[in-house]
């Protein structure tokens, strides 16, 4: 059954995430070499930002969270827990520490994660958007890195798309005010949430070795500073932002039944089950169209909503030349539509690379 992107307020587990703790004097300035953002001092809040690979390639998503904990300094960086091709984020962090005055150590227990959206949720602080020359796209806030702060250092605006509302950590057993006041909702309630405002999270959407960030959407998702000094996997990225083009994005897509009509963009239907990664096969009529598509994936499929790594810009309309579909394991067909999420710059998407501003 059908039913569109739901408008009541909800409260619900952020699933498959887990804590490290680096404290020390020397903190900031080992994570600010790291990390694809701006570490700001002082600590206004929590903020979202990537590990990369040497290569540049995503390592780890992550939101780094200040803390002070009997006189000790740093941050919490909520990472996702599940095993991938990276390397354990903690054994990463320590080969980098060297003579630092730094300490990491892992709190699996501690700590938990939560997300509150809809209702009567007051807007966010006002967007501008920064183009680079070729297809990269900053979002640029009018007060900077403090619009990601909330009420204090346990919750924060959740940036990466207007509407996903605030991203609240508490410690384990404990439930955030919101408790009280929306209605709560499952951990798959909130990955369908995120579908819908195609936001990509964790190794399974973001691979670990295998994707870029800026063909995985941290560019739009406020987690790359292109101006920021040296980090690791920062070559590749600069130079992607100024001399390379944006050739692949993930998009959220509607997944339905091949005999069947297309559904409204942000509507889900629970009929439909889940996907794993898969590869998307493409047909058209023209071969050169199905030879640049053919390494389409879904990445998630949930409720008929899915994220996919897609050529940019995908095939939009009902009238284009190209059907996108995916197979599960029993036989049955679906077919993949793509849509451009409300709050993208869809010029920068839709009609390629503008001139820098």
């Amino acid at each position: 059954m059908a039913t569109r992107l739901a408008t009541r307020a909800v409260l619900a587990k952020v699933p498959n995430r887990a804590f490290l703790r680096v404290t020390g004097s020397n903190s900031a300035q080992l994570l600010n070499g790291l990390i694809t953002t701006t570490i700001p001092w002082p600590p206004v809040g929590g903020f979202y930002s990537a590990f990369l690979a040497a290569n540049g390639k995503m390592l780890y998503d992550v939101f780094l969270w200040p803390i002070r904990e009997d006189k000790r300094e740093g941050y919490l960086i909520e990472y996702d827990s599940r095993p991938s091709e990276a390397p354990p984020l903690a054994a990463l962090l320590k080969k980098h520490v060297l003579r630092s005055k730094v300490r990491v150590e892992e709190s699996p227990d501690e700590w938990e994660v939560w997300s509150a959206w809809g209702g009567n949720e007051p807007e966010a602080s006002t967007r501008q958007w920064r183009h680079g020359s070729q297809g990269a796209v900053e979002p640029v806030w009018n007060d900077g890195i403090t619009a990601w702060r909330g009420k204090d250092g346990s919750r924060i605006k959740d940036l990466r798309a207007m509407g996903m509302g605030d991203r609240i950590i508490t410690r384990r057993g404990t439930s955030p005010d919101e408790s009280q006041t929306h209605e709560p909702g499952s951990s798959e309630d909130y990955t369908v949430h995120r579908i819908l405002h195609g936001v990509p999270e964790g190794s399974v959407e973001l691979p670990a070795l295998s994707a870029l960030p800026l063909n995985s959407d941290l560019d739009l998702m406020g987690g790359i500073d292109f101006r920021k000094g040296c980090y690791v996997g920062q070559e590749l990225t600069v130079r992607t932002y100024h001399t390379g083009v944006i050739r692949r994005r993930v998009f959220p897509v509607q997944i339905y039944p091949e005999n069947e009509s297309p559904r409204e963009d942000a509507t889900t239907d629970d009929s439909i089950p889940s996907m794993d990664p898969t590869p998307i096969k493409v047909t058209s009529s023209t071969s050169a169209i199905e030879r640049e598509f053919r390494s389409s994936k879904l990445l998630v499929g949930l409720r008929g909503v899915g994220l996919a790594a897609l050529r940019t810009p995908p095939p939009l309309t009902d009238g284009s030349d190209v059907s996108m579909h995916v197979e599960t394991p029993s036989g049955s067909r679906y077919n993949v539509r793509p849509w451009i999420p409300t709050w993208w710059p869809k010029e920068s998407i839709t009609q390629g690379a503008h001139p820098e501003s």
